[in-house]
């Protein structure tokens, strides 16, 4: 008699079984067999459904196109923001010009806004956060980013420390546009926080929508070289901008008209002289962020092949000075410099590091 281990005798019930189950299968199954598509696999062996989590511009106030609505606290960075007043044109001026005797008032294109912010810190530990009106930013249907505006405040403006369960209410002064409406208060993140800018409408019912067709739009191949530069009065579309020097005052009537914009300005050094170049911008990036152009983008070079960044002087007004949204676009006066017997002059635009880099021809 043959004595089997338990592993054996396992197998031998099993290969007995096999027949019997096999005639089974045979018995029950269809005559053709069809091959199970992605929707006939049952539930437990399917992918399992990934829900798409919420991306930032879906959650309000994270975008320009859904702010958070007009009276709504802000929380960011253990601060609570609370937007208590809003004050334009004639009667916002009016308060600035009782505030100190030494504002002035604005050319008609634009009009103050005032706004009456409290802020609580609402963090724990025992360090104080210093706030002023310089930490908010207003932003509205001309597509530009406004900073805090140079008049003096109403008392009390908005400025000092406070710790937590401190609050601060005061005053902001910006310029805006006149008759710019869409008005929503623009909340950036602090330069090491991830965390997304919050916009909070200053309107009932603000919201501004970036044009897609923004992003259509191809670029020129004019200006791409020195030796093929564009001409004055020629537009240039880069990824992000488009670009026309509308005209040019060279030599001596630069300087007139440099000279008159602010009494400290410097003349050119030895040897040097200044152009003016009236120009053109338009952002036309994509998504919602903003992008800062001023004079500091345009340097200039000739015949030297020496490469003159812009001279430390106040520009005429308007100056080309502006934070633009997608569609935004601002025109004003950009100084550069040459020396005297430069030829074949030409100014450089070289916003966002060389990315979107033209020449364009200033000499005649």
């Amino acid at each position: 008699m043959h004595h089997h281990s338990p592993k054996t005798i396992l197998f031998i019930v099993m290969m007995g079984l096999l027949p019997v189950l096999g005639a089974c299968v045979t018995q029950s199954a269809p005559a053709t067999t069809a091959i199970p598509t992605a929707t006939d696999i049952p539930e437990i062996y399917a992918s399992p459904t990934i829900v798409p989590t919420a991306t930032p511009e879906s959650e309000p106030g994270s975008s320009r196109k859904k702010p958070l609505p007009f009276g709504s606290t802000v929380i960011q960075n253990n601060l609570s923001i609370t937007v208590e007043e809003v004050v334009r044109g004639a009667d916002a001026w009016q308060k600035i010009q009782e505030a100190n005797q030494y504002n002035k008032p604005l050319p008609a294109e634009q009009e103050y806004l005032l706004l009456r912010v409290r802020v609580k810190n609402i963090g724990t530990g025992d360090e104080a956060v210093d706030i002023s009106g310089g930490d908010f930013f207003v932003t509205g249907d001309n597509l530009r980013k406004y900073f805090g505006a140079s008049a003096v405040a109403p008392k009390p403006a908005l400025q000092g420390g406070i710790f937590p369960e401190g609050e601060l209410s005061g005053w902001i002064v910006f310029v805006i546009a006149a008759g710019e409406h869409n008005l929503m208060l623009v909340l950036p993140a602090p330069y090491n926080d991830d965390a997304p800018t919050l916009y909070l409408a200053l309107e009932e019912g603000a919201a501004i929508a970036t044009d897609a067709r923004l992003g259509t739009l191809p670029p020129t191949n004019n200006g791409l070289s020195r030796t093929e530069p564009a001409a004055i009065g020629e537009l240039i579309r880069t990824e992000a901008w488009e670009i026309t020097v509308n005209s040019v005052l060279r030599d001596e009537k630069a300087w007139e008209k440099i000279s008159a914009a602010n009494s400290y300005n410097d003349p050119p050094a030895e040897g040097m002289t200044y152009m003016l170049a009236n120009v053109s911008a338009r952002y036309i990036g994509r998504g919602d962020d903003s992008e800062w152009l001023s004079g500091s983008d345009f340097k200039s070079t000739g015949s030297k092949n020496v490469v003159y960044d812009a001279p430390s002087v106040v520009e005429p007004e308007p100056q080309l000075d502006a934070i633009l949204y997608p569609g935004g676009s601002v025109e004003g006066w950009v100084v550069v410099q040459f020396a005297k017997d430069e030829e074949n002059r030409l100014l450089i635009f070289d916003a966002s590091f060389g990315k979107n880099r033209r020449f364009i021809k200033l000499s005649e």
